[in-house]
Order: structure tokens, then C-alpha cells, then sequence
């Protein structure tokens, strides 16, 4: 029972800054965009990483470690569980 009441009071606590913007307590500050705005302009690069490159490393990297810490590690060899 007490477990509950915290986590209750958790989730109460965790909302109140969020009910107090939702109810319009607190205005949020606004701040207009302007394109030509120098301060937040970059300079425009063609390309900066190639397609190739980009799903080599999104796709190979997560595979090969989940290959290299599920598959190839001795103490966990007998509990792996085979996906493929």
C-alpha cells in the first residue's frame, strides 16, 4: 500500500509543471524565426555524408554488436538466444 501512495505521489509530482503550462498559468517565451537571421544560419554543404557510408554504419554497426556481445561471448554462450 505504501509503495503504491509513492508511486502516486511521484506521478503527481512529475505532472504539476506540465498541468501548470497546460493551464496557462505560465506563458512560455516565443521567440519569432527569421531565415535571414545570421545567428542561427550555416553555410549549406552539398553533402556531407554519403548514402553508402551512412547505411554501412546505421545498419552494420548495431548488427555486428549485437553479434560480436550476444554471440561471440564465452560466458554467455549457453543463454543466447539464436534470432536467426
Amino acid at each position: 500500500m505504501c509503495e503504491h501512495s509513492i508511486h502516486v505521489c511521484y506521478k503527481v509530482l512529475s505532472s504539476m509543471p506540465m498541468a501548470v503550462l497546460n493551464l496557462g498559468q505560465i506563458d512560455p517565451f516565443q521567440r519569432g524565426f527569421f531565415c535571414k537571421d545570421n545567428s542561427i544560419q550555416y553555410p549549406y554543404h552539398d553533402g556531407t555524408i554519403t548514402t553508402t557510408v551512412l547505411s554501412t554504419v546505421g545498419l552494420g554497426l548495431p548488427i555486428s554488436s549485437v553479434y560480436l556481445l550476444e554471440f561471440l561471448e564465452p560466458s554467455s554462450r549457453d543463454h543466447a538466444i539464436l534470432l536467426f
